[in-house]
């Protein structure tokens, strides 16, 4: 996995590790660039438990059993690199039911981080 996608995805567990077991990572080789959706199947999956990077097989799918109040069990999130913008990344985080959001970001000079892109924001619940 990317280092910046790692880095983002430990940001983002900070936030919610509270209400989920584990966040389950998928890499896309494909998107829709206009929307801000990975497509199609993904190429790497990973599960993260707050300690520990798990690569699992492709095949293997979020638990997206609900909680109360509409929360999965296990967090998802899906990332794409754009293959004409050089740095550009999609990011979904998905959190429950009716709760998540799709954005550009942008590998930071560094190569560890994410950044926020302006305008970025595609979607979100």
């Amino acid at each position: 996995m990317h280092p910046a996608v790692l880095t983002e995805l430990k940001k983002r567990w900070e936030k919610v590790k509270g209400n989920h077991e584990s966040v389950h990572i998928g890499e896309y080789p494909e998107a829709d660039w206009i929307s801000g959706r990975t497509t199609g199947d993904p190429s790497n999956c990973w599960v993260w438990d707050g300690n520990d990077l798990n690569e699992v097989g492709a095949d293997v799918r979020q638990d997206r059993k609900a909680k109360a109040g509409g929360v999965f069990v296990q967090a998802g999130m899906r990332f794409a690199f754009n293959p004409e913008e050089e740095g550009q990344v999609l990011v979904e985080f998905v959190t429950g039911v009716l709760s998540g959001s799709g954005a550009f970001m942008k590998v930071a000079g560094d190569g560890e981080s994410l950044l926020n892109v302006p305008d970025g924001q595609k979607w979100g619940a």
